[in-house]
């Protein structure tokens, strides 16, 4: 009996172990799931309605923000031609390429840049080799949400965008 509850106990450890918990976050109303044990959350209103979550006591380090993206320079686009001109899934020249190249530079867009797509939404996603990862997601031709970590790897920035890529 000993060993079948000690057993039991073991395997309840275990699975609460392996279980990943989020945090349910609501951001220009859409909802995202971000890790738990935020350590800090700050917020401050304006234009860009910044949003942005804390795991680390140290200052600058492992966070996760929300942005309402109003001044991204596209070079004359909207956002849907731009970024696919930036991953160049596009042969389209509309946009003008020093945008374009500029927003390649200082996202260091690369070969695990990608896009994800499902539901209503499409997210432009560009991991970098620092350890950060952005990701913006399109609301219309003329809106977005950018969504920055530098903790979070490509498969945990999905993660927190599941309900917005849902079929």
């Amino acid at each position: 009996m000993r060993r079948f509850l000690l057993t039991v106990c073991c395997l309840l450890v275990l699975t609460s172990c392996a279980t990943t918990s989020t945090l349910k976050v609501s951001y220009s109303g859409l909802n995202f799931y971000i890790p738990e044990h935020v350590v800090a959350v700050g917020s401050a209103g304006g234009e860009d309605n910044f949003l942005g979550f804390k795991y680390s006591r140290r200052p600058g380090d492992q966070f996760i923000a929300f942005t309402r993206e109003s001044g991204l320079g596209t070079g004359g686009c909207d956002y849907p031609t731009f970024f696919q001109q930036v991953l160049k899934l596009s042969t389209s020249k509309t946009c003008e390429i020093s945008a374009v190249e500029s927003f390649r530079k200082v996202f260091d867009v690369g070969s695990t840049s990608g896009v994800w797509r499902g539901g209503e939404h499409e997210v432009y996603y560009f991991p970098g080799d620092n350890g950060k990862i952005f990701a913006f997601l399109l609301l219309d031709d003329q809106h977005i949400v950018k969504i920055d970590s530098d903790f979070l790897d490509t498969k945990a920035m999905k993660a927190v965008l599941v309900e917005q890529l849902k079929h």
